[in-house]
């Protein structure tokens, strides 16, 4: 082979190396067809002022582009219409939500958008809208919107691959007539100096049909609107309902301004005859209503008596009443009502509202002594909306946690979550929950402990057997009666677990816990494996007393994350 063929091979192999795309433009022509969505609106009737009405959609599909498509940079379609050119309408080019273009006020009949930079991506089909605003102007007549023909449609001559595009569709691309207004009798050339009242189609009244008809308002009555105009839309979309002195509810304040009804309180007004109340969700919305209206009614009602309102509405609306207590709630809540229709003095008042107090009290203790005895909750105090149920219950299942016994050593179903759990009583039940029996434990004479503090303690063997295993919680012979503290709590369930946390976090995660910290490494620990997660202020509250509810949460937790559910 001659030198020169050989470099005339090698350039024709570059050129495919180096310019696929060269090549490929020269053998497939790339498209753009154009064409009328399916979607296309059909033929609407529209009244003048209406806005985002949809004249034309279309769809364009790019095929054969050699990179990833064209970009579309200008867009022509003309309005055709029965009425004057110069009429003033702002249009916008949308693909789905976005706008892509837009056109302020034209007055002329082939309109462009500029600009535009849109890219059509090779092989894909995009939808684009073209929306009319006719709330300007007075445009009214028939019409039909189209994009004539393929240089309508102008292409970015940024990219080689794109100025030999060849844009195809079926030309004229038509959208259906869109017919604004109708047909209406002209008012007589001196209806502006005569009063003849009149209401449009906005609950408007105006002096005469003249300016509803330049406004192309329909008149839905020969007479002044007998109700009040429609409100700003600001007002209707807050919800937060008070009652107006005249005894109606109202959407929002700002609903009562435009109304110019004064205020009387805050929340939706009480009926002013008491209905027949059939159930409990009926009582206590009746009982909210009425709530709503005592507090605002200060000096009447005092601070104790506001907190009382305040409990009552708590109870009534989170606690699950059986059905036993319900009625005898319903009776009470329906006498209590009648009485706050006219209360009399501020004493009687917060007598009323305090032996209301007293009957949900009873109800809700009645309501767990049954559930309690039915087996459905663990303990009297542990209730089905209590956020430890799960927590105690598992506890209580696992024979870890027992319930509070009176002096004769019987059991009062009492858990007590809110109080303090002792240094001895966590022992016990971490100890328990690692595998350790302390019932064995307390059988054991060798364990003997030298803290003196539990020389005669119930627990002195378990106390024994914490001290021989060198337990952080009892090196310093603490009293075994003293309340266990959170942070020294999370150190003593990894040391019975028998895991070591590792040295190397780098940070605190709560605000309250310093890296210096004996515990920091445990609690940071606790805080990654889910065990713990802390106060909604950020902090752990590392040296503050533990209570029999959180110990319950935070021991279930250890237990399923080191042992699995079991």
């Amino acid at each position: 082979m001659s030198k020169f063929k050989m470099k005339k091979t090698l350039l024709i192999l570059g050129l495919f190396i180096f310019f696929p795309n060269l090549v490929q433009a020269n053998s497939i022509r790339p498209e753009l067809n154009v064409y009328v969505s399916p979607e296309n609106k059909p033929t609407q009737r529209l009244l003048p002022g209406s806005k985002d009405v949809e004249v034309l959609r279309f769809r364009l599909t790019p095929t054969n582009h050699p990179k990833s498509g064209p970009m579309l940079e200008s867009l022509k379609f003309k309005r055709e219409g029965s009425d004057d050119r110069g009429q003033l309408v702002r249009y916008k080019l949308m693909n789905g939500q976005n706008v892509i273009g837009k056109i302020s006020l034209p007055d002329t009949d082939v309109l462009e958008f500029r600009g535009l930079n849109f890219w059509i991506p090779n092989g894909n089909t995009m939808e684009l809208v073209i929306l009319a605003d006719l709330s300007i102007g007075n445009l009214s007549g028939n019409h039909q919107f189209s994009i004539l023909q393929p240089d309508f449609l102008s292409l970015s001559k940024s990219h080689v691959q794109e100025l030999d595009t060849l844009v195809t569709g079926n030309f004229p691309i038509l959208a259906n007539k869109i017919l604004i207004g109708a047909t209406a009798i002209s008012p007589p050339s001196d209806c502006n100096l005569r009063e003849e009242p009149v209401c449009g189609e906005d609950g408007k009244t105006y002096f005469n049909l003249c300016i509803p008809f330049q406004k192309g308002l329909k008149i839905v009555s020969e007479d002044a609107c007998l109700t009040p105009p429609p409100l700003p839309k600001i007002c209707s979309n807050l919800i937060n309902p008070v009652c107006g002195d005249d005894g109606n509810t109202y959407t929002n304040s700002c609903e009562l301004e435009q109304y110019g009804v004064p205020f009387d309180y805050n929340g939706e007004c009480f009926p002013d005859d008491i209905p027949v109340i059939g159930n409990l969700v009926e009582a206590v919305q009746l009982f909210e209503h009425k709530k709503n209206q005592l507090l605002q009614l200060r000096p009447r009602i005092s601070n104790e008596s506001a907190d009382d309102l305040n409990f009552i509405s708590s109870l009534l609306v989170s606690f699950d009443f059986t059905p036993g207590t319900r009625s005898k709630l319903i009776s009470k809540v329906s006498d209590f009502l009648e009485y706050g229709q006219n209360p009399s003095d501020r004493d009687a008042l917060a007598q009323e509202i305090h032996f209301l107090v007293i009957t949900v009290k009873l109800a809700q203790s009645e309501s767990n002594r049954n559930k309690y005895e039915a087996g459905e909750i663990p303990f009297l105090d542990v209730g089905a909306e209590a956020w430890f149920l799960n927590a105690v219950k598992f506890l209580k299942e696992k024979g870890w946690a027992e319930g509070y016994k009176d002096e004769a050593g019987e059991e009062t179903g009492l858990y007590r979550p809110e109080t303090y759990v002792t240094k001895a009583e966590i022992t016990k039940m971490v100890l328990e929950a690692s595998g350790i029996s302390t019932d064995k434990l307390i059988k054991k004479r060798s364990l003997k402990p030298y803290n003196p503090f539990a020389a005669s303690h119930w627990a002195k063997r378990i106390i024994g057997y914490a001290e021989k295993s060198e337990y952080d919680m009892w090196s310093l012979w603490p009293n075994p009666n003293k309340k266990a503290l959170r942070g020294e709590v999370i150190r003593l369930i990894f040391e019975i677990f028998k895991i070591d946390p590792p040295y190397s976090f780098a940070k605190s995660s709560f605000s309250d816990v310093n890296k210096t910290s004996n515990n920091f490494r445990y609690i940071e620990y606790a805080k990654n494996l889910g065990i713990i997660s802390g106060y909604g202020d950020g902090t752990f509250k590392e040296k503050e007393p533990i209570r029999r509810a959180e110990a319950a949460k935070i021991l279930k937790n250890a237990f399923e994350i080191f042992w699995g559910s079991k």
